[in-house]
């Protein structure tokens, strides 16, 4: 979603010309989940069901769409009424929360709350080499938010050589979430499958991964030093630095096919 705004630009040799630039919408909006708060998000307002989904389940809060019964979308309010009436987690446990578009979490550690009982993904499943950079380079093509505004991410769910789902998003955490709640939606439960990201690889970018169970995470931009650990620890395959048909692997490459 995008807005057109008022803009002026420089053109290099002394003067400022008015034009309209297409901006990426940013709004707060608030989930409640069984009549209470529970966080508010800084979004853009597009795949909301999805977000909604894709949020509760990387909180540990629901595993299954099943455990969610009624979902209404209120947007004069800007807010997502969510009834799950049998909850994974307490979810007083996790505080009430705003959280902005740059940074899902801001808790120090190793794992974040409710992220210690993830086990490592342990699928088999492997990638030739050379579909590395293609589905880079068919996320890039797909992502039309990224290229009208400049300001979004983008992460897909890929399934061999194709892309199944896009979702975009101001945050690039709320991405994945979109993209979870594709998956619980539609009940996609792989095996194989990978990620394909826009933004660098971070801790809570490889969490949400191992959540999702899937083996591989693609991304055009760089690892932190955490997300490789934690991809390493978790059995997620970090591939970084997607461009122009080279690539740097990160993490098990026993899943990565060579050419040849």
């Amino acid at each position: 979603m995008e807005s057109l705004r008022d803009a002026w630009r420089f053109d290099g040799h002394g003067s400022l010309q008015p034009v309209q630039e297409m901006l990426a919408q940013e709004e707060a909006w608030t989930i409640r989940l069984n009549g209470a708060e529970l966080v508010t998000l800084i979004l853009t307002p597009t795949d909301l069901e999805d977000l909604a989904y894709g949020y509760l389940a990387n909180e540990g809060l629901i595993e299954t769409a099943q455990d969610v019964s009624i979902l209404v979308i209120d947007p004069v309010e800007r807010q997502i009424w969510v009834r799950a009436p049998t909850l994974r987690v307490d979810p007083a446990a996790l505080g009430r929360r705003i959280l902005t578009s740059c940074c899902g979490r801001g808790r120090p550690g190793l794992y974040f709350l409710n992220d210690g009982n993830i086990a490592p993904v342990d699928d088999p499943s492997t990638l030739p080499a050379g579909a590395v950079s293609r589905l880079v380079d068919a996320l890039d093509a797909a992502a039309g938010a990224f290229r009208a505004t400049g300001g979004v991410h983008s992460a897909a769910l890929a399934h061999g050589e194709r892309l199944i789902a896009v979702r975009s998003d101001v945050g690039r955490h709320n991405a994945l979430d979109k993209l979870r709640g594709f998956m619980l939606r539609e009940g996609w439960t792989g095996p194989g499958g990978a990620v394909v990201f826009s933004g660098r690889i971070s801790a809570e970018i490889v969490v949400k991964v191992a959540r999702m169970r899937i083996p591989f995470v693609l991304s055009n931009a760089a690892p932190t030093s955490l997300g490789r650990d934690l991809a390493d620890e978790l059995g997620v395959t970090a591939v970084g630095f997607a461009r122009q048909g080279r690539f740097n692997l990160y993490t098990h490459p026993e899943r990565m096919v060579p050419p040849g």
